[in-house]
């Protein structure tokens, strides 16, 4: 992989860590009225039970994933900087 793809890969991470982030906070702050509102003028006033058992389902799942996006941004930065920084000498290297 060449430095340029993975920088590629991290900004993928970090907008699915960010789009998980934000669908994660949504659930967990949902209102109920405003919901049952926008469902009755969407027409779905039924769908407001199935959204609200599987809430806490998709609040979890949804926090995996951001987990998953962050360990991906995590571990492409570092690929990066040990191919990016493989020739220099440091006492670090491993």
């Amino acid at each position: 992989m060449t430095p340029a793809v993975l920088l590629w890969v991290a900004a993928v991470g970090l907008l699915a860590s960010l789009l998980f982030s934000t669908l994660s906070y949504a659930l967990r702050m949902l209102s109920r009225v405003r919901l049952d509102e926008s469902l009755v003028r969407h027409g779905r006033p039924g769908a407001l039970g199935a959204i609200l058992e599987a809430r806490y389902n998709l609040a979890l799942s949804s926090a995996a994933l951001r987990l998953v996006g962050n360990c991906v941004v995590i571990i492409a930065v570092a690929m990066y900087f040990r191919m990016r920084f493989a020739d220099d000498a440091s006492p670090l290297k491993v």
